[in-house]
């Protein structure tokens, strides 16, 4: 499956990209085969023959005899139009190409994916009951697997359907409209017994930016606290224990929300402190894109059913409308 972080410029660059993973296999698959055949001990004419020169062969040339057909398996069932397979990548892109319109031929793509993944698990519940499929064959194992295949691409193929809608909901939206303005900060010289009595204790938040003279200097959370015994508390500065501004992940208020969003879900991270000419300005927390996305969109159960664009009512949450709340930068 090709895993592109950002989607292609153009149909024709995405075909490219998706399609050069199963040539590849097949192409290797097949120069395997060719030197297997090369040194192989005279012809075969029979499957007994097959076998007998399957066991002359040295570990290297086995282990190229089995590679071949493996390698050319690998990249005709990547070759399946189901999205987000090869396949179904090079299908949106024959589609986008003729229709002009990516987020069309993505759900149509994702619609495909989901149907072949629907195929796969009945065939899978089928061959348990002992139904016996060309190429798959027939029994338990091999009927689990392939319907644990097909659940695989259908969940693949509806979380692609998912990811544009969250992109047309935020779509337009900078992380301006959704940061935290004025939170609670700590400062370097701040004792840990004055962060956890006077501001982790009694305030909902688990991790605060460490700031001097307006200048974000790192990030302390519980995690860190919880490495100091708590008879050193009053003796430990923040600055001794928080993490650097080096060590983190920061945004910008001009930042796309779409993109900053991602950032936090791809680094599992609860909060960005966002930040301009080194000063901090505000923190966007994955708790308030989390809620706007309750609030701009309900989920459908049905592929085509976008959310509607989130432009024209981005302007409700400018400077960042939503309560305070207890997440970290990272899990604690």
């Amino acid at each position: 499956m090709s895993n592109i972080e950002h989607e292609p410029p153009s149909a024709k660059a995405e075909f490219l990209m998706a399609i050069v993973g199963p040539i590849t296999s097949i192409a290797l698959g097949a120069i395997f085969m060719a030197i297997t055949a090369a040194v192989a001990p005279g012809p075969v004419t029979d499957l007994q023959d097959a076998w007998g020169a399957l066991a002359r062969l040295g570990p290297v040339t086995t282990l190229l005899a089995w590679l071949g057909p493996i390698n050319i398996l690998i990249g005709l069932f990547n070759l399946i139009p189901g999205f987000p397979l090869d396949g179904g990548r090079v299908l949106r892109s024959i589609l986008w190409s003729i229709t002009g319109d990516l987020r069309k031929s993505t759900i149509w793509a994702s619609m495909t994916g989901q149907a072949i993944g629907w195929l796969f698990i009945g065939c899978g519940i089928a061959m348990t009951f002992g139904a016996r499929l060309p190429v798959f064959g027939t029994g338990l194992i091999s009927g689990l697997w392939l319907a644990f295949i097909g659940w695989f691409l259908h969940g693949a193929a509806q979380r692609a359907t998912t990811r544009l809608a969250l992109d047309d909901v935020l779509e337009g939206m900078t992380v301006e409209q959704l940061m935290k303005r004025g939170g609670p900060e700590a400062t370097p010289d701040l004792s840990v017994a004055s962060l956890v009595h006077e501001q982790l204790i009694p305030g909902e938040d688990r991790a605060l930016p460490v700031v001097q003279n307006g200048i974000l200097m790192g990030l302390v959370s519980v995690s860190e606290v919880r490495n100091v015994p708590p008879e050193r508390w009053a003796a430990t500065p923040v600055a001794s224990i928080m993490r650097g501004v080096e060590s983190l992940s920061v945004t910008n208020p001009g930042q796309s929300l779409s993109s900053a969003f991602e950032q936090l879900a791809k680094q599992n991270i609860e909060q960005l402190p966002v930040v301009t000419d080194g000063k901090l300005v505000g923190m966007l927390r994955r708790r308030d894109v989390s809620r706007w996305l309750e609030l701009a969109w309900k989920p459908s159960t049905h592929a085509t059913n976008l959310p509607p664009k989130a432009a024209d009512s981005s302007t409700q949450v400018k400077g960042g409308a939503f309560p305070p709340g207890d997440r970290a930068h990272r899990p604690v």
